[in-house]
C-alpha cells in the first residue's frame, strides 16, 4: 500500500485521509475482491473532504481492486476441520436484484431464499439487510476433482496439487428431469457449443407452449452459454451421455431446479472451471441435504431443504434420522457434547447456514 500513500502525497492528501479512503475501500469490497458493494459511506466521506484529488485517488484504488475477479476460494484446513468461509450481512442498494448479488457473491437463488426467509428476495428494496451465506461445511465426499451436492445447489472443485477448494453455485434438474446421483468423469469439452434440445427439454417447452428447434447455434439464445463439458454416464432412456455442465444465457436460473437435468453455472464461473477441469477428471454428484463438521472444538451442522421426488417425499423423521446419523459419525472424529435442542432447531430452519450444535468433550484429567 506504500505506493498508494505515495500517490496520495502527490495529490497533497494527508496520510490520515489516504488511510481512511483505503480502509473504507477494504470495508466496501465484496468477498471475491472484485467491485465494491456499498459505496454510500465512502462517497459520504469523500464529499466531506470536498476534494477532487481525493476522488481521483478513490477511483484509482477502485481500478486496482477491479482488475480481476477471483473465484470463491478457501484453503483446506490441515486438521480435521471441514468448515470454511464466513456468513455476512450486507445492506442492499438500489438497482441491484437478487441475481446481481448472486453473481457478485457466488450465491445461488435458493441459497439466498433459504437464508433470508424474513423478506421477499424477489422484490428487494434499498437498505434491507441481506444475509450472504458464504460459510460452508465441506461435503462428506473425497476431496478430489469436482463434487456437486444437489440439495445445496453447489459445486466444490479440488485442484490437483493445491491445498484449496473452489466453490460455485449451480442450477440442477427440475422435478421430473432430476440430475442423477453418480460418480462419473468429463469426456468432452466444448467452446461455443450448439444445443440440440433433448426430449425432456422439448416436453417441458411444449407444456409452456414453446416448440424448440432441432438445433440452436451459439449465441444469445443458446441456453448452454459459451462453455460446456459432457459427463460420461449414460442417460437411461437414450443410452447415451446427454448430461452436461454448462454456462447459461439466463443467470437467474442458477441456484434453482430449472434445467433439463444438466448442471448450470454463471457464465464467468463456467469459464473459470472450464479452464481448470481436464478431460478424464473425476466428478462426484451427491445428494446430501445435511452436513456436519468441525472447526476447532466446535461442531457445526448445516441443513438445506431436501429434494423431494414424486415417488419419494422426505419426511421430518427422515430429516432427523439423517441429521442424527451424520452427527454421530462426527463423534468418531472427536468426542462431542451435542445440544440436541439446537440440532432440532437447525433441522427445522433448513436455512443452509452452518451453526454450532456442540463442542468437543475433553475427559477430565485423573
Amino acid at each position: 500500500m506504500n505506493f498508494l500513500f505515495a500517490i496520495g502525497h502527490y495529490f497533497r492528501l494527508g496520510k490520515k485521509s489516504v488511510g481512511k479512503i483505503i480502509r473504507k475501500m477494504f470495508a466496501c469490497c465484496c468477498v471475491n475482491h472484485a467491485l465494491p458493494h456499498n459505496f454510500c459511506a465512502l462517497f459520504a466521506f469523500l464529499r466531506k473532504l470536498r476534494c477532487v484529488k481525493a476522488n481521483l485517488l478513490f477511483f484509482l484504488v477502485l481500478t486496482i481492486f477491479s482488475l480481476k475477479a477471483y473465484a470463491l476460494t478457501f484453503a483446506l484446513p490441515n486438521t480435521d476441520d471441514t468448515v470454511v468461509g464466513r456468513t455476512r450481512i450486507i445492506n442492499t442498494i438500489d438497482n441491484m436484484d437478487i441475481t446481481d448479488y448472486g453473481v457478485k457473491y457466488q450465491i445461488g437463488y435458493l441459497e439466498f431464499k433459504e437464508s433470508n426467509r424474513n423478506f421477499n428476495i424477489d422484490n428487494l428494496h434499498e437498505g434491507e439487510q441481506l444475509v450472504v451465506p458464504n460459510k460452508y461445511i465441506l461435503p462428506d465426499a473425497p476431496h478430489e476433482g469436482t463434487v456437486i451436492n444437489l440439495p445445496e445447489l453447489r459445486v466444490y472443485y479440488y485442484p490437483k496439487d493445491k491445498n484449496e477448494v473452489l466453490t460455485f453455485p449451480v442450477g440442477i434438474g427440475r422435478e421430473g428431469a432430476d440430475t442423477p446421483v453418480v460418480e462419473t468423469t468429463i469426456i468432452a469439452k466444448y467452446v461455443k457449443p450448439n444445443w440440440i434440445p433433448p426430449k425432456v427439454a422439448r416436453d417441458i417447452a411444449l407444456k409452456e407452449g414453446i416448440v424448440l428447434p432441432k438445433m440452436i447455434p451459439p449465441g444469445p439464445d443458446n441456453p448452454l452459454g459459451e462453455y460446456a463439458m459432457r459427463f460420461s454416464f449414460l442417460d437411461k432412456k437414450t443410452i447415451s451421455p446427454t448430461y452436461l455442465m454448462h454456462g447459461t444465457n439466463d443467470p437467474s436460473g442458477v441456484g434453482k431446479r430449472s434445467s433439463a437435468g444438466c448442471i448450470r453455472m454463471y457464465p464467468n464461473d463456467m469459464k473459470e472451471l472450464f479452464q481448470l477441469i481436464k478431460i478424464g477428471d473425476k466428478v462426484t454428484i451427491i445428494n446430501k441435504f445435511a452436513k456436519a463438521g468441525w472447526k476447532g472444538d466446535k461442531l457445526y451442522l448445516e441443513v438445506h431443504s431436501p429434494i423431494d421426488k414424486k415417488d419419494k417425499l422426505v419426511s421430518y423423521n427422515d430429516i432427523i434420522y439423517e441429521v442424527s446419523k451424520i452427527l454421530i459419525k462426527q463423534t468418531r472424529v472427536k468426542l462431542a457434547q451435542i445440544n440436541w435442542n439446537k440440532v432440532i432447531t437447525v433441522a427445522k430452519k433448513q436455512n443452509g447456514i452452518p451453526e454450532v450444535v456442540g463442542c468437543a468433550y475433553h475427559k477430565p484429567e485423573a
